[in-house]
């Protein structure tokens, strides 16, 4: 979601969850590889040690954090406008997908062009939407607490974005720039309707759920420059590959002696 969309949701009376917040906390962002499940934070500037041919999955990772000054902004990270991701010699990345759920509210913000592999991609609109959680009766037919939106990225990283890329043979660098976008709170859109305990006494499962929609209250984006990542190509030299191979011979023979 653009500022300029949630802007327009704003001019419909939206409810703030929270005040505005002093912009002295600051995002941070880095690169992870994405290894199964795991991700492997990337240090700002690495060289990271590649192989040609073998697909290494990237994920970009950005957060809202607390500073000596002030708190990070209740409403948590928004997502990033703007944004694009720049190679530095040849097409080898894929997106895969590019926007991670639930950072794709803005239609077709998963980057142009929309083809890969790319060397370069703009237009990346890498947000949340609205939240509209489930509304229900407790036990006895009494409305639980107005259900609250999910925050984001306070004073943790969350991966918003994934590409793929697979080295070549020669070295090169991946960087990703943009504008950045955090909450101050989250409002809601319209008056929440209570759920209506109309089915059976006590049985809340037959009842009419409410409904609450909950929109960002952004504050003004920050741009921010990821520092590249150098992926330096590691190509074995036929006589490494030789040593290799004489190696695995000479442990084979030592163990069957043994």
């Amino acid at each position: 979601m653009t500022a300029s969309m949630i802007g327009v949701l704003l001019g419909t009376g939206v409810a703030m969850l929270a005040p505005s917040i002093a912009s002295a906390w600051h995002f941070d962002y880095r690169f992870v590889q994405r290894v199964g499940m795991t991700d492997i934070p990337l240090a700002p500037g690495v060289v990271f040690a590649g192989s040609p041919g073998s697909p290494i999955r990237l994920r970009i990772q950005f957060g809202v954090f607390d500073d000596v000054a002030s708190a990070a902004p209740a409403g948590g990270l928004v997502g990033w406008v703007v944004g694009s991701i720049t190679d530095s010699i040849s097409s080898h990345n894929t997106r895969t997908p590019g926007r991670i759920t639930p950072f794709n509210f803005a239609a077709g913000g998963n980057g142009t062009p929309s083809g890969d592999p790319f060397v370069q991609i703009t237009n990346i609109d890498c947000t949340l939407g609205t939240q509209s959680p489930a509304w229900r009766n407790d036990a006895f037919g009494n409305p639980l607490p107005v259900p609250q939106p999910t925050i984001r990225g306070i004073n943790t990283f969350v991966s918003i974005y994934e590409i793929t890329t697979t080295p070549g043979t020669m070295n090169y660098t991946i960087t990703a720039a943009g504008n950045l976008i955090a909450a101050s709170g989250w409002g809601t859109v319209g008056a929440p309707v209570s759920p209506n305990n109309n089915g059976t006494p006590l049985d809340p499962s037959d009842d009419t759920p409410g409904s609450v929609t909950w929109v960002p209250i952004p504050l003004p984006p920050q741009s921010f420059l990821l520092p590249p990542l150098v992926l330096d190509i590691v190509v074995p030299s036929p006589a490494a590959g030789t040593l290799l191979a004489w190696a695995g011979a000479l442990l084979v023979v030592a163990r069957r002696r043994r």
